[in-house]
């Protein structure tokens, strides 16, 4: 995985065949629309390409485009677009897999946002007016860590205050010490089979911390009165983004 800042090491090898994925909310986005171009007339890559709006620049120029019509939002920031275009790429992704247990899980989040999205907003503005936060942490590990630093952005973007992004494991080593009484650790379908990570947990809520976990409470490590669960009513396990 790589930005599209990044040199592209691949293209002069010739004796591998390379599926690359891209992502523009306009279909206009110059960086990505110039990687997509360099690489589409080599024979062992593929280009997909996922944006928002139809009639785009990108799409001209990728094997295979989709769009995720009537997600492109009128705000800068990246929030239903960003939303749309993962989980179109990881339902594409698990069909692929011909995975039935995560396509399992597809549908019921889907039910479950479908039934319970306005009672979700609801209790994420209820939580944030009754505490008085300075600073956010996102904590993520494997998949989830990207999902860290894009949530890490959004709140630099839409409220401005500081917000940081870290693997479970790396915060434990130095940016914990930033962690104060007004703090949100924000933690990301965490799984109990990481190593060491009630020690890690319990040391956050030692600092004062208030921690949020994404998840039911099944997956409950740390029994304490400020630690909060998002989408603690729901019946999904939340496989999809701990194992894809």
């Amino acid at each position: 995985m790589m930005n599209h800042n990044q040199k592209i090491l691949f293209h002069h090898n010739y004796q591998k065949k390379y599926l690359i994925v891209g992502f523009s909310r306009s279909g206009k986005t110059t960086e990505s629309i110039n990687v997509v171009k360099l690489l589409k007339d080599r024979q062992n890559v593929t280009s997909f390409t996922f944006s928002c709006k139809e009639n785009n620049t990108i799409s001209k120029f990728s094997d295979y485009h989709f769009i995720c019509k009537g997600a492109a939002e009128k705000s800068i920031v990246m929030t239903v677009s960003f939303s749309a275009m993962l989980f179109a790429y990881c339902l594409m992704l698990t069909k692929f897999l011909n995975n039935k247990d995560m396509l399992n899980e597809f549908k019921d989040l889907s039910n479950y946002l479908g039934e319970n999205i306005s009672k979700l907003f609801d209790d994420v503005e209820y939580y944030i007016d009754k505490n008085n936060f300075s600073s956010y942490f996102v904590i993520g590990s494997g998949f989830n860590y990207g999902l860290a630093v894009e949530a890490d952005l959004k709140m630099k973007e839409m409220s401005q205050v500081p917000s940081y992004s870290y693997h479970l494991y790396e915060f434990n080593h130095g940016p914990k010490s930033l962690i104060n009484k007004e703090s949100l650790c924000l933690i990301l379908t965490l799984s109990k089979s990481l190593f060491k990570t009630e020690e890690i947990i319990k040391e956050i809520l030692n600092l004062g911390s208030k921690v949020l976990l994404v998840g039911n409470k099944d997956i409950s490590i740390v029994d304490s009165k400020n630690i909060d669960y998002l989408l603690s009513d729901s019946k999904f396990r939340l496989i999809l983004l701990s194992h894809l």
